[in-house]
């Protein structure tokens, strides 16, 4: 009995508990440790890599939106990011319009059927 509730507590607690270190480990007080500086700009590709995967295996074109919607977001303020247009005001506007529209097309593509 006891190790049938183990079991099934581990099963909830497990994953999420990892995912919840892992992000008190990206807020730290002193930032990222060094090694993992080199990865950050892997990330936004991997869940891309994943999303894709998982929306094509169980056949689910939401998720496939929604990580594209995500995808082209993040690498249009990467790209404002980067030219320094950030400060301008065609870079407050874009980022602005990202910050205000991308939860709401987001909420759309979830209340499609």
């Amino acid at each position: 009995m006891g190790a049938s509730v183990w079991k099934l507590v581990c099963s909830f607690v497990m994953l999420g508990g990892l995912i919840l270190l892992l992000a008190l480990g990206f807020l730290r007080p002193n930032g990222l440790p060094g090694w993992l500086q080199p990865l950050i700009g892997i990330f936004p590709l991997i869940t891309l890599t994943f999303g894709l995967l998982f929306g094509w295996l169980f056949d689910r074109s939401r998720i496939v939106l929604a990580i594209f919607v995500l995808t082209l977001a993040d690498r249009a303020l990467w790209l404002l990011a980067d030219g320094g247009a950030a400060m301008t005001e065609v870079g407050r506007v874009v980022f602005q319009s990202a910050a205000l529209l991308l939860p709401l097309n987001l909420l759309a593509l979830s209340l499609t059927i």
